[in-house]
């Protein structure tokens, strides 16, 4: 039997792999190429049956999640060659592009009978190929990993001051592209030429210029010493171990001599940071409202960065709100004189949300002012009161009370929420309370936050040099690093009474007032701590929707004039003249009148003084008679003391 080969490939092919696509590690914006190549085989057959081979490969490139590839945009990136053996992904994207998976298929096509173009088809010119036994064959797995970038969000200021003897606090807000790669390391940086690294401790920088800490932070903290230099140039180096150095924006950062600044500080309850400073150089003055930042920045810190400031502060507290013709009572007003010590905190609530005001040094309230009584349908609210005034009851029928004033050092850390207080009771510490309706609270001596209290500070106690921590116990990155105290989120500042029907709400203040039935709510009452002076206290001064703080250095007044001084010409007994002068100047051809009247016409000589001396007067008394008559004094009485006349 003569065995003849057929025109089909029998028994195949089968596909496999030759050169698996391997992962490729990129910088963002990098271009990374994946090759794979497989090949078709035909096992062996008996009778011999030599295969052809005449199909073909076809490829085509997937991704994992996404399905076939096509040329063009993909994930940020753009890719070429998905039909090939070759893939190429160009400026692939941090993290868009990163972590994709990719894989290559390998179809056979088979062939029908082909055969050279006229030729008659048969088993020696024609041959045929069918599907493979293993198709469609896929790759291994091949990961595009994209290294991350790094983003400054927010630059440190380009250029700031630092008073001899101060201090100044530098930040950077960054991240990472993709935070899956882990953190970011800090590194700040002098760049006097060479740049040279900071470290925690004194003598750091240029001439041992300053004292450092957090210099492997987001943010640092410098205090310049006397005898730094003019102009320091600073920057942070940003980076992590998958990502390339990034450098930060040069700080021009000058020592100069200490003014007389505030830096105010606003944070909102989305942990939003927001910072003015202001200069009070020369008499000027600034008024913290609730535009100052915006009516969501509900707390507001701030403190003296260069100089002890003597600080002269107007608060006002705000108007109740007007009701069918009847009138809010008027907030409180007060003048306060207080010393900000260099880089201590203090804290003002109630101007954001216009209602009564409190003042903090560290975590201790030192002034109140209240805010009016809300008008009822039936009568006017309360007055306000000033830090030493009680709050004044609002009228009509069934109206509210006034607060009642606390004297300084009264208040304690146990507290009342308001009637009118949003606060609910599972949040509401052990020691404190809240008040029925329509009764006022009463405020707290110290704040009691739940992040520091944890920490295990005291309600009154100091926190430390510190940033600030918010309600959400978030450490604000960008805040400085001062001398803290105030522990936000527990303060008991809602003291103002609800109404029982049409009547008005209460006044918050130390002491809320309480809510009216049909009349007026009672304005909130004022407190002052011994620690500040009180200039001017008065209830119900303000008549605007407006709670607003006034700032200004504090000038003593001018000490009164000192009484007029009387002068009385020295007396003289001037016959008791007569005979000393008179002698010598007759001789002289004087008359009477002109020896006795003075002038140029009268003259002492030695022997003048010499007589009264004898007659018992000092050389004083007869220096005054000469002074008094302008007499003329002869040499010989210069020499025993007599001087010309002086009047």
């Amino acid at each position: 039997m003569i065995n003849k080969q057929t025109t089909l490939d029998l028994n195949g092919p089968i596909l496999s792999f030759i050169q698996q696509p391997q992962s490729v590690n990129v910088d963002h914006n990098g271009s990374a190429t994946f090759v794979g190549v497989a090949t078709a085989s035909f096992p062996s057959q008996t009778p011999a049956n030599t295969a052809t081979n005449t199909g073909t490969l076809i490829y085509r490139w997937y991704a994992e999640g996404y399905g076939a590839l096509s040329d063009g945009s993909f994930r940020g990136a753009t890719i070429s060659g998905t039909g090939t053996t070759t893939l190429t992904v160009s400026n692939a994207v941090s993290p868009t592009t990163s972590r994709t998976n990719f894989y290559l298929t390998a179809d056979y096509e088979p062939s029908a009978y082909a055969q050279p173009a006229g030729s008659e088809v048969n088993q020696t010119t024609s041959r045929s190929t069918g599907n493979a036994i293993n198709d469609v064959l896929n790759s291994n797995i091949a990961t595009l990993l994209v290294y991350p970038y790094i983003i400054i969000n927010t630059q440190p200021e380009s250029s700031t001051t630092a008073a001899v003897g101060s201090n100044v606090s530098l930040s950077v807000e960054a991240s990472l592209s993709d935070p899956s790669f882990g953190d970011l390391s800090y590194q700040w940086q002098y760049i006097n030429s060479p740049a040279q690294d900071f470290d925690d401790g004194s003598n750091q920088g240029p001439n041992s210029a300053f004292t450092v800490q957090g210099s492997k932070n987001s943010a640092i903290f410098l205090v310049s010493r006397a005898g730094g230099p003019t102009t320091t140039n600073i920057r942070v180096a940003l980076s992590n171990s998958n990502a390339q150095t990034v450098y930060s924006n040069i700080v021009d950062l000058a020592s100069i001599n200490p003014r007389n600044i505030i830096v105010f500080e606003g944070f909102d309850p989305q942990n939003n940071y927001v910072r003015k400073q202001v200069n009070l150089e020369g008499g000027s003055s600034f008024q913290l409202t609730d535009s100052t930042f915006g009516s969501n920045f509900n707390i507001v810190t701030f403190y003296a960065p260069e100089n002890d400031l003597d600080i002269e502060a107007e608060i006002r507290a705000s108007k109740g709100n007007d009701n069918s013709g009847y009138t809010g009572g008027p907030g409180g007003y007060s003048k306060v004189r207080f010393t900000m010590r260099r880089n201590d905190e203090y804290t003002a609530l109630g101007i954001s949300n216009n209602s009564g005001v409190f003042i903090y040094r560290g975590s201790s309230l030192i002034a109140a002012v209240g805010k009016g009584g809300d008008a009822g349908t039936g009568g006017n609210g309360g007055a306000g009161g000033g830090v030493s005034n009680a709050g004044a009851n609002g009228s009509g029928r069934n109206a509210g009370t006034g607060g009642s004033y606390i004297a300084s050092g009264q208040l304690t850390t146990n507290g009342i929420f308001g009637s009118n207080a949003s606060v609910v009771q599972q949040n509401i510490l052990s020691g404190d309370s809240k008040a029925a309706i329509p009764s006022g609270g009463r405020t707290i001596s110290c704040t009691k936050g739940s992040y520091w209290t944890r920490q295990g500070k005291t309600p009154c106690e100091i926190n430390g040099v510190t940033q600030f921590y918010n309600t959400t116990e978030s450490r604000i990155s960008r805040s400085a690093f001062i001398n803290r105290g105030f522990k936000p989120g527990y303060t008991i500042t809602a003291t103002e009474g609800r109404a029982t029907s049409v009547g008005g709400n209460g006044g918050n203040g130390a002491v809320g007032g309480s809510g009216g039935g049909e009349g007026g709510g009672g304005g909130g009452s004022g407190y002052i701590d011994s620690s500040i002076t009180q200039l001017a206290s008065t209830p119900g001064e303000n008549n605007t929707l407006k709670s607003t703080i006034n700032f200004k250095i504090y000038v003593p007044p001018p000490p009164p004039p000192p009484p007029p001084v009387s002068y009385s010409a020295p007396s003289y007994s001037s016959p008791s003249y007569q005979g000393i002068a008179g002698g010598y100047n007759q001789n002289a051809g004087y008359s009477q009148s002109q020896i006795y009247g003075g002038g140029t016409s009268a003259v002492i000589g030695a022997s003048a003084v010499s007589r009264a001396v004898s007659a018992g007067y000092s050389i004083a008394s007869i220096q005054a008679w000469v002074n008094a008559t302008g007499a003329t004094v002869g040499p010989a009485a210069q020499s025993l003391g007599i001087k010309p006349a002086k009047r």
